[in-house]
């Protein structure tokens, strides 16, 4: 079920996007450089937006890839205009990545039965229409970081130390990639990847590389975000999905700071990593319970921790990680065929043996 963080005659209400409904926003106005794809200018302001159409990210998707299926005049105008947006967001996107990193992640979505057990597992990878609205939302929040100047509140992300750079190299290298700590940390990583493109190995590459980094929080000071490879960045979408939102957009209309500001940053963090923590804890115990019903059922994984001898299933039940009671130094990633001996719930503890 959902848990909003505003009242729900909000969340469910004003605040949602609903067709040809009124909604109050606060709004920013981004003149884009056709040069070299930096904001050339800003307006921000209080508006009345109204949406036009409800669209799947799959549908746009089609749209993006010239496979247009049946539609209304009102929505080709609709179609014509997404299809402009994206190739300047494309743009954008690309200057963007010689600083950022681009992540081949994907996520998985615990499909549930009326009974709500776990049923299945849908996977989302980032499509080309979720990348035009990501491009557009980190334009706002970079123009929102750069109104608030050096204090406000920041989303910071800091790069990886000197350690966990070194711990990436060598885990890389169980893998046959060889490569070098370069002069900065951003240089060494991309090489990274190029090496594990050429290998086939860039999901594998990524997920080690994403590992490393740091934990992403909020901030009173300007200290910069390093995976997105942005000086200032914070969180500014609007209708509102966030209390940060709500934080910065009123810094952002009285040109004051609160008094608590470090308090409210330090806060808002730890309730984030709260609320991700319970969403795993669901997640694990929902695998647990599915993998009490299966015992000895045959599946696919991937050694993914050699130090612990965990597997991670890759095929049928997504994501479900298991403890090997008969690890013997198989490989990083490496696919072995596994069964589910015992599984607790109380304690989220699967345990699974190699066979075959």
């Amino acid at each position: 079920k959902v848990l909003p963080m505003l009242p729900v005659s909000l969340s469910n209400n004003l605040c949602s996007l609903k067709p040809d409904v009124e909604r109050l926003a606060y709004v920013y106005e981004l003149h884009i450089d056709t040069k070299n794809y930096g904001i050339k200018k800003s307006k921000l302001y209080e508006a009345t937006i109204q949406s036009q159409k409800k669209f799947t990210y799959g549908r746009i998707d089609r749209v993006l890839d010239d496979h247009l299926d049946t539609f209304t005049q009102d929505e080709k105008k609709i179609f014509d205009s997404i299809i402009a947006l994206y190739k300047i967001t494309q743009k954008i996107r690309k200057k963007r990545l010689l600083k950022g990193y681009d992540f081949r992640t994907q996520e998985n979505r615990l499909r549930l039965d009326k009974n709500q057990e776990l049923q299945s597992i849908d996977i989302e990878t980032s499509s080309p229409s979720h990348q035009l609205v990501e491009e557009c939302m980190l334009l706002a929040n970079i123009q929102a970081s750069h109104d608030l100047g050096e204090m406000g509140i920041f989303r910071i992300h800091e790069e990886p130390s000197l350690q966990k750079l070194d711990k990436l190299i060598e885990d890389v290298a169980s893998l046959g990639l060889k490569v070098k700590r370069l002069n900065d940390v951003h240089s060494t990583i991309i090489s990274l990847q190029d090496k594990a493109d050429n290998a086939l190995l860039r999901d594998e590459v990524d997920k080690l590389i994403i590992q490393t980094q740091q934990l992403a929080v909020y901030s009173s000071k300007n200290l910069g975000h390093f995976g997105l490879g942005f000086e200032g960045y914070s969180h500014f979408t609007s209708p509102i999905r966030r209390y940060a939102d709500l934080v910065l957009h009123r810094m952002l209309k009285t040109k004051k700071l609160p008094k608590d500001l470090d308090d409210v940053c330090q806060n808002i963090s730890t309730v984030a990593r709260t609320v991700d923590t319970m969403v795993w804890d669901l997640e694990d115990r929902k695998y647990a319970r599915w993998a009490a019903k299966h015992l000895d059922q045959p599946l696919i994984a991937k050694v993914v921790d050699i130090d612990r001898g965990i597997v991670k299933v890759d095929q049928n039940m997504v994501g479900l990680k298991a403890t090997l009671d008969n690890y013997n130094g198989e490989k990083l990633f490496s696919t072995v065929r596994i069964k589910i001996k015992s599984s607790d719930i109380i304690h989220k503890s699967i345990i699974a043996t190699i066979v075959g």
